[in-house]
């Protein structure tokens, strides 16, 4: 069986060697040249297969405790790479979104995207190629196994979102038995089929080979490299998304999702009683698992990462060591916060309120401003960085506008009974359109306009809930470019045992730029 890999740059990553091939040609008159791409071209022959009652052993790699592909794939090619980086290049811990109770429900938005280059870019880095073959019958990858390890390759086998090096297989009247990790693990039949996470999806019959292929980085290079990803993100204001019922939307991230995610927080209730409300218990309690304690465990990574670099610093180069320790400090003060804010949440979603969980709600109240806090310190990290790399400051943080006085104009007033549903509402100068999916029977949303959208700027539309259980936000706003349209999705949440009617309005308020 032969194999013909190509490996070429996204092309989001600069090519210096096309570039300069590019310039050669057009030096000799070939100009109609437009772009030019460099990679190579890997040529692999493999056995399609050993004799029946075959044995194949390799020497083991020394053990290791990582089961990340980064982590694995790095370790068997033989690259040394300090544990903080391959963490980082392994997680970019630098992503946010939206988070709050809205966001939990709100299925049009991909929670655990990965923003900023992907998995690819950290290991051209690294100076190592991989070649993934997936997707085959079982019997097949069995046979990829058996190649590889045959020529003395180690392949990487992928299981539950873990990968571990196979170092022998042993093959008997049909039955396949693998060795992962080392030599004295018990032999393992895999089963029928094998999954594994991979780009954010999952890929069936995972085997991969790892190798290093060029240059690797050095360290402290990598880490301004990640330094860079980590201010690129915070800098993104938002990313497309596709929802599945209208196709292209947008949503913060980074600073802005800071940003959102105080605001959104800041407007809840967050007394006691509303808290032990079913519904918001249930939601407390997911937003604490779900995505606190995830981010928690992001910012850590990235804390220990910078705290790292900084210690390998030259006493010389005292400024580059305080900006990576304040860096550290910013993400570890995230860190912190979530976790904070975390124990003051409700631990368990269903049945009787708990003794710790009624605790925790009487603390409820303390919780506010504690997003506040974390965005400040990201705030930090971030700035540490964008100095250490020469970058210009950082956008201002947004305030909510409904909490600081100012000319406002009530332009509508949205309501709906008790009910389960998802609608978009576009308003434009005067005339309303609401367009109803998966909607329950009976379901009523009604659309009350009190003046006309402005269609000029010096306006913003802000979103206020009186009422209600869903995620409600504003996925388009009025601009020139739109024909000044505004586009509003409201994702319901009543279940039938805690319904709530629905009550929001919409505010054109004036922007502290504004004139005439």
């Amino acid at each position: 069986m032969k194999a013909k890999v190509h490996v070429m740059l996204k092309r989001a990553v600069l090519d210096p060697q096309g570039s300069a091939v590019k310039e050669a040609l057009l030096r000799l008159g070939f100009d109609q040249v437009a772009d030019v791409r460099v990679g190579r071209v890997v040529e692999l022959e493999l056995d399609d297969g050993l004799s029946p009652d075959s044995l194949v052993l390799l020497e083991s790699p020394p053990p290791t405790t990582r089961t990340d592909f980064i982590g694995v794939a790095s370790h068997v090619a033989g690259i040394q790479v300090a544990r903080p980086v391959l963490d980082a290049l392994q997680t970019l811990p630098f992503g946010m979104t939206p988070i709050g109770l809205d966001a939990i429900l709100d299925d049009s938005i991909r929670l655990d995207e990965i923003y900023g280059p992907d998995l690819d870019v950290g290991l051209q880095w690294l100076g190592l190629g991989y070649w993934g073959y997936y997707g085959y019958p079982s019997e097949k990858s069995h046979a990829v196994i058996r190649g590889l390890l045959s020529r003395g390759f180690v392949p990487l086998f992928g299981r539950d979102g873990e990968f571990r090096p196979v170092v022998g297989y042993r093959e008997s009247s049909g039955d396949f038995q693998m060795l992962l990790g080392d030599r004295n693990t018990p032999w393992e039949t895999p089963d029928r089929w094998w999954r594994t996470r991979w780009f954010n999806t999952t890929v069936w019959n995972p085997v991969f080979y790892a190798a290093a292929v060029g240059e690797q980085v050095p360290e402290q290079a990598l880490v301004d490299s990640l330094a860079r990803v980590a201010v690129t993100m915070a800098r993104q204001p938002e990313l497309d998304a596709e929802d599945p019922l209208r196709g292209a939307i947008t949503f913060p991230v980074g600073l802005a999702a800071w940003d959102e995610t105080v605001v959104r927080w800041e407007r809840l209730e967050l007394s006691p009683a509303w808290g032990a409300k079913g519904r918001n218990r249930q939601l407390m309690s997911w937003l604490r698992r779900r995505h606190l304690e995830p981010l928690a465990q992001q910012r850590e990574t990235a804390a220990r990462l910078f705290a790292w670099a900084a210690s390998r610093i030259a006493p010389a180069d005292d400024l580059r060591k305080g900006q990576l320790e304040e860096a550290a400090r910013g993400y570890a003060g995230v860190a912190a916060v979530m976790k904070n804010l975390s124990r003051r949440l409700p631990q368990h979603p269903w049945g009787l309120l708990q003794d710790e969980d009624g605790e925790r709600l009487l603390h409820l109240p303390s919780t506010r401003g504690m997003m506040a806090q974390a965005r400040d310190h990201e705030r930090s990290a971030v700035t540490a960085l964008a100095r250490m790399l020469g970058q210009p400051p950082l956008p201002d943080r947004r305030v909510d506008p409904l909490s600081t006085p100012g000319e406002r104009e009530r332009l509508a007033t949205i309501r709906a009974d008790g009910g389960m549903g998802v609608h978009y509402v576009t308003i434009r100068g005067e005339e309303a359109k609401v367009q109803d999916f998966e909607t329950s029977e009976g379901r009523q949303l009604q659309v009350e306009l009190h003046s006309v959208l402005p269609s000029k700027s010096g306006w913003q539309v802000e979103m206020q809930r009186l009422s209600g259980l869903g995620a409600y936000r504003v996925v388009q706003r009025p601009s020139s470019e739109n024909g000044w349209r505004l586009e509003v999705r409201i994702q319901d949440d009543n279940r039938a045992w805690s319904q709530e009617d629905v009550e929001l309005v919409l505010w054109a308020v004036r922007t502290p730029d504004a004139s005439g």
